[in-house]
């Protein structure tokens, strides 16, 4: 009886020593497997990047504001939209009321000036862009927006010399989900 207790232990460690040893990888097969997620990450990064610049280049996106000078902000009714050379811009509370109707102002131009410099893939795309207000809306003199992206962006919005820090998300515009309000003219 003792045998047969000895031999069926012996069973046992062994189909546990061999389960545990498939299971257990060595510790090059563990770094080999974090150098392969890790490669595989920053490819996805590298392309999100490429995407991103792509949009920005090509004059075709939305970077929606979620707080501003430290204050929350709905992005779908906050925003600067970009599309060839027009450009809207909105601030509003949603409460109502306001010169576009949603509590704040909406103001659309043409873009005067648009640079973009992006030195390499993981830094950030810095965009200046001039905004020249259409006729009657309210605001006077060129608009200055200077934007920082990588996906999350800041940008520093200068109207009528005031500044002001918003930080955002770039999206395309099928993505963004904006409500564009009524302009004064």
């Amino acid at each position: 009886m003792k045998i047969k207790v000895l031999i069926f232990g012996l069973l046992v460690a062994f189909a546990w020593n061999t389960i545990e040893a498939q299971t257990t990888l060595s510790k090059a097969q563990r770094k080999k497997e974090r150098e392969n997620a890790k490669a595989i990450k920053e490819k996805n990064e590298e392309a999100e990047w490429q995407l991103l610049k792509k949009k920005i280049e090509d004059k075709d996106f939305v970077f929606t504001g979620k707080t501003i000078n430290g204050q929350s902000l709905d992005p779908k009714i906050n925003f600067l939209y970009i599309s060839d050379n027009d450009a809207v811009i909105q601030f509003a509370n949603g409460f109502g009321g306001g010169l576009n109707g949603i509590g704040g102002i909406t103001v659309k131009g043409v873009i005067d000036k648009y640079r973009v410099s992006a030195k390499k893939p993981g830094k950030a795309i810095n965009v200046v862009i001039t905004i020249r207000p259409n006729l009657g809306q309210g605001v006077r003199g060129p608009i200055n927006f200077n934007l920082s992206a990588y996906s999350f962006g800041s940008a520093s919005l200068g109207i009528d010399s005031n500044i002001s820090m918003m930080l955002g998300e770039i999206r395309s515009y099928a993505d963004s989900k904006i409500f564009v309000g009524n302009t004064l003219n």
